[in-house]
């Protein structure tokens, strides 16, 4: 192989390379205490949010019980945002057909797991997901 032919597979590896680096990712997460575990233990709380006031929260589906108190943020807890809501500066605006939902995670944080639509930032910065 000439020299203009390796240089040339050179560059096209390295173009390679990268693109699948930018597909590696992160998966994305909000690293906030207001979205962590207040119970630090694993649960099965499962729970569509359709409101939120202050620090409570409105939903239906399965929420855990641990020492007879309900627990909402704890590891793996899964959330559905359902509409446009705010929680702690942070504004959810979930598509209808397709809401958004996380999961907490003990090491990534307050994890994204499917679903479309945006979240404001306290910032005013929006993602848009997926």
């Amino acid at each position: 192989m000439n020299r203009r032919k390796k240089v040339l597979c050179l560059v096209l590896g390295i173009i390679v390379y990268n693109n699948l680096l930018g597909c590696a990712k992160e998966p994305f997460a909000i690293k906030d205490n207001n979205f962590g575990a207040k119970y630090e233990e694993p649960c099965e709380t499962d729970i569509q949010i359709i409101s939120v006031k202050g620090n409570s929260f409105r939903g239906r589906g399965e929420l855990s019980i641990k020492n007879g108190k309900t627990i909402f943020w704890c590891y793996g807890a899964k959330h559905t945002w359902i509409g446009k809501l705010t929680y702690a500066y942070y504004t959810f605006d979930s598509d209808k057909n397709n809401p958004l939902q996380f999961v907490i995670d003990k090491d990534k944080g307050y994890l994204y797991v499917k679903g479309q639509g945006t979240i404001t930032f306290p910032n005013g910065k929006i993602r848009k997901l997926p």
